[in-house]
């Protein structure tokens, strides 16, 4: 029984494995374009093996975070995700890479935190040294106003894997939530250091100087991650933040010009419109964008109780709806 498990988990197909491995690589890179080579490179290790669960697992992963990320319709990509992973769940359910996709799926489109939470627990029985439950694990931790936590959850990953650079991203952004900016900074300085080419680290540090108030800074970085992964939605939208932060209004407001005609041919995550409505202290709109992120399950949205961008409407009773609506 161990021998058919394992050969379940990975496969027989020396073909299948490679694509598998492609696959996670792209995955693991922050733009819609390698998530794209991703779910291709999945796909075809799966029509070589029909029976292999790992490569289920990463597909699921794929539309899962281009969903979170908004580089696809939520709507689209959190049930064609939860399918895949049933699928796997089916051909084998001890594999910690499948719950640690039923987690996320459960945190970031359920809103079920308390099952989200067992998956994740799950995950690390069956496998204590695979550093993305400990990653994912941390949103929720963090999400869930547990700062401290989540930091340290984040940590953890990084010590099993301690050159992944998302894992490193990871402890930055725990700190970010945490209010603790300096110590976010110092840690996607780290990441760049590990990679200069990965626009995630320099969308982190802009959001972490533009927060603290460095808004030139912030400003150079984000035009450095549009000149890796392009003019994505939710770049843009931190750009305005800090554009509209530094004073810079006219740009703030090309740039909602810009989303806003771009929404018209693909789609723009609500939640990086609310990002920046709330850079231009324009309320109104930045709750209303906000309560369609909830209805999109916009991926973000999970922080909305400690996001610091929203802090200036943490006193709006409707914000406060929001928030239990999304069970916070």
């Amino acid at each position: 029984a161990e021998q058919t498990r394992m050969a379940r988990r990975y496969t027989d197909n020396p073909e299948a494995y490679q694509l598998y491995l492609k696959g996670h690589y792209f995955w693991q890179k922050f733009t819609p374009a390698d998530h794209k080579k991703a779910e291709e490179y999945f796909n075809q290790a799966i029509a070589l093996d029909p029976e292999f669960a790992l490569a289920y697992s990463g597909l699921g992963d794929t539309y899962a975070a281009s969903a979170a990320n908004g580089w696809i319709s939520p709507r689209e990509g959190y049930p064609k995700a939860k399918a895949v992973v049933k699928r796997a769940l089916e051909i084998d359910d001890e594999l910690a890479e499948v719950h640690n996709t039923a987690g996320a799926l459960d945190m970031f489109y359920d809103l079920d935190w308390a099952a989200a939470e067992r998956e994740y627990q799950r995950a690390i029985k069956l496998n204590p040294n695979y550093p993305i439950t400990y990653e994912v694990y941390s949103y929720l931790l963090s999400a869930t106003g547990r700062l401290d936590e989540g930091i340290a959850m984040a940590q953890r990953g990084l010590q099993v894997d301690p050159l992944s650079i998302p894992l490193s991203d990871d402890v930055g952004g725990a700190f970010y939530l945490a209010r603790r900016y300096d110590e976010a900074i110092k840690q996607y300085q780290k990441s760049i250091e590990l990679d200069h080419g990965d626009s995630g680290e320099h969308i982190n540090l802009g959001e972490a100087y533009d927060l603290k108030g460095m808004h030139e800074e912030a400003i150079k970085e984000l035009q450095k991650a549009i000149e890796i992964a392009g003019r994505t939605s939710t770049i843009l939208a931190l750009l305005g933040h800090a554009y509209a932060a530094s004073g810079k209004h006219a740009e703030a407001l090309k740039i909602l010009a810009e989303l806003n005609e771009s929404s018209k041919q693909a789609y723009v995550s609500p939640y990086d419109l609310a990002v920046l409505y709330a850079g231009l202290g324009d309320k109104e709109k930045t709750l209303e964008q906000l309560n369609k992120a909830y209805e999109d399950r916009a991926g973000w949205i999970i922080y909305l109780k400690v996001e610091p961008v929203f802090d200036p409407l943490r006193s709006d009773p409707r914000f406060a709806a929001l928030l239990t609506r999304l069970h916070l």
